[in-house]
C-alpha cells in the first residue's frame, strides 16, 4: 500500500512512516465506525526552522520542550531525570 502526500517537498520523499490500528482518535467521531487503520509519513528536517508553520505552531503552544534538542546528555538526565 502506498500514498503520496502532495504537501511533500518535490526534492524532499517521505523518510519515515508510521501505521496505526485500533479505536479512531476523537477527531474521527463522525465516521460510523469504531475501528480504523491510520497510515502517517514524513521528512526530516535539518533544523526546527524548517518545520511547516503548522506543526512549529503546535510545539510552541503545546511541546515547548521540543523546540530543541538537548545540549548533552546532562540536559537529558536534567529533564527526564536518571533511569
Amino acid at each position: 500500500d502506498f500514498g503520496v502526500d502532495p504537501s511533500f517537498p518535490l526534492d524532499r520523499p517521505p523518510t519515515v512512516s508510521w501505521s496505526r490500528q485500533g479505536s479512531v482518535p476523537p477527531f474521527t467521531d463522525k465516521m460510523n465506525s469504531q475501528e480504523a487503520v491510520l497510515k502517517f509519513s514524513g521528512y526530516r528536517v535539518e533544523s526546527y526552522e524548517e518545520l511547516p508553520d503548522r506543526m512549529r505552531m503546535e510545539v510552541e503552544r503545546a511541546y515547548p520542550l521540543f523546540m530543541g534538542a538537548p545540549k548533552d546528555e546532562k540536559e537529558v538526565q536534567e529533564i527526564f531525570g536518571k533511569r
